[in-house]
């Protein structure tokens, strides 16, 4: 898979273009866009702790230990696009702010999408 980077800018031009079409932004979108929207938002809105590639950064395993890879074996084979969209959503306690008012659902699920593609692939 190819992923390819996207200007917020351009994001944002697509996103009212759609939205004025009357279009749901990743509705619109194929399965890779999705994933590579996924991506952009989630460098924007996760990486600092989580890291790039999901590995979470040095400072942030200085303040939170507990910070799990999602290439952890099992780590996101346990959880649904729902779930990494929900903690997405309210946030850990005061660690992982919410993104409710940041985000959309779409939006959200596009970030989970992208994590999963982080771990391994799921065992048949």
């Amino acid at each position: 898979m190819q992923v390819v980077a996207v200007a917020e800018a351009t994001l944002k031009r697509w996103f009212v273009g759609l939205a004025a079409a009357g279009m749901p932004f990743l509705a619109a979108l194929t399965p890779a866009q999705q994933a590579s929207e996924g991506q952009v938002l989630y460098v924007k809105y996760c990486a600092a702790c989580h890291g790039q590639k999901g590995t979470p950064t040095r400072s942030a395993l200085a303040q939170w230990p507990q910070l799990r890879p999602f290439s952890e074996p099992g780590f996101v084979q346990a959880r649904s696009d729902d779930s990494i969209a929900a903690v997405t959503h309210s946030g850990v306690g005061k660690d992982m702010p919410a993104r409710k008012d940041t985000l959309t659902r779409e939006q959200m699920l596009a970030i989970a999408r992208y994590v999963r593609s982080l771990g391994p692939p799921a065992v048949p």
